[in-house]
This record gives structure tokens, sequence and C-alpha cells, in this order.
């Protein structure tokens, strides 16, 4: 699995590290924050992208354009690599095909910032790290993967944080049988 991130700090890395917490040989790819050089840079790293059968976007907006990206070199979504986004913005559901992503309850996320806003006002917030709940939102982006057992598999590492994504994570590779696949590899012969 390939991340894809115009960054590798705060929240994107966050996100990346809870992908790898459940899919540790998942990858890291930083990309251009413009669109056309981001554009020449994927063609650039065709070759390196088509390694992968699966690609976790850190936002919606750079999966949607992934997959634009995609299409136009040939490669189909999901039948050749499956994408999933992050946040769950309106234009997923219309996409072609529609956009596979995880969703934050933005109004919990803005309940808690006004609590801690408060807090803070009042001297009684300290440096606190706080987790919400997100939610898989299946749509048409992702392919059964258990056909490409073989492809999963690129790339080491070790495993990250951030819980509340990992255990989505944890879903999406268990529906998807990436992590059945893993250990069905690391158990028997390496390749």
């Amino acid at each position: 699995v390939l991340c894809i991130s115009d960054n590798n700090i705060c929240m994107d890395l966050e996100r990346f590290m809870g992908l790898k917490s459940e899919i540790p040989r998942a990858e890291l790819m930083v990309i251009p924050m413009a669109q056309e050089v981001r554009t020449i840079f994927y063609r650039e790293h065709l070759e390196e992208i088509k390694k992968y059968s699966a690609v976790f976007a850190v936002s919606d907006y750079y999966a949607m354009d992934f997959i634009q990206f995609l299409k136009s070199v040939g490669v189909s979504v999901p039948t050749d690599m499956s994408v999933i986004g992050f946040d769950n913005v309106r234009e997923c559901e219309k996409f072609v095909p529609p956009l596979t992503t995880i969703k934050q309850d933005y109004n919990e996320r803005a309940a808690m910032a006004l609590q801690m806003l408060k807090q803070l006002k009042d001297g009684e917030c300290g440096g606190k790290n706080i987790l919400l709940p997100v939610t898989l939102i299946e749509r048409d982006t992702v392919n059964d993967v258990k056909l490409h057992k073989k492809v999963i598999l690129v790339g080491d590492g070790a495993v990250g944080s951030s819980y509340a994504f990992a255990l989505v994570t944890q879903g999406i590779a268990q529906e998807l049988g990436i992590v059945d696949i893993f250990k069905e590899k690391t158990e028997g012969d390496a390749e």
C-alpha cells in the first residue's frame, strides 16, 4: 500500500503512521502541492506507483486528483489499483467512480475544539492529544485485493501510532484480506 501526502509531519504523518501500524509494509510518497507539478511528479514516478495495488491519499482531494491522473495513463480504478481518501468531502459521492473514504465527525470535532478553547481560556487545558473516532465510507474505488497477494507486500518499515485511524485501517485491511495475506506471506516462503 502506498500513502500519498504533500508532507510527512503533523496530521498527515499521524494518518500514515495509523496505516503503517496495521500494514507495516506501507510506504509514504511525499507529493508536490501544486497540481501541475504533482501531475509531472506522478508521470515521472509512474512505474514505481504501478508496483502498488492500493493507494491511501491523506485527503479526498488528493485521492480524486490521483484517480484522474491514473485514468489519463490508462490505469483503471479499482480494477488495476484501489484508492481510498480521507475526509468524506461532498464531491466523493458524485466523483466517478464514487470515492471510498474515511469520515470524521466534524460536529464532534468542532465541539471538542470549542471545549478545549474554553478550557485553555480558563487555564485548565494542557497539551493533550485527542483522538476522535472515524468511519470507513465504502464506495466504488476499492477492489477485492485478495486477488493481488504479491503486489500488496511492497516495502518495509516499523509500526506506527494513531489508534483511531489504525482501528479503521485494521477493518479495511481485514475486509480486503491484507492482514491475512501478510500473515500468510510471513509464515510461508519469502520472495
